[in-house]
């Protein structure tokens, strides 16, 4: 089905459930990306995510505001 939310983007950069394995750990710590696009960014929200039966609950725990 169609999502009539407006669009706001975003980057999760980790979402861990458990405890992970040294091992796997090392994997992300050597993970290469390789070239992105450039990107404005005038700030951004650490947002903690809980996940309920109706839907996720997002709450804004920080804004950090970037300077040029």
């Amino acid at each position: 089905p169609q999502d009539n939310k407006a669009f706001r983007s975003h980057l999760t950069l980790g979402r861990i459930r458990e405890r992970l394995p040294l091992d796997d750990l090392k994997l992300l710590q050597d993970m290469k990306l390789g070239n992105l696009p450039a990107v404005d960014v005038k700030g951004f929200r650490l947002v903690a995510s809980e996940l309920r039966r109706t839907g996720p609950r997002y709450t804004t725990l920080a804004f950090f505001a970037l300077r040029k």
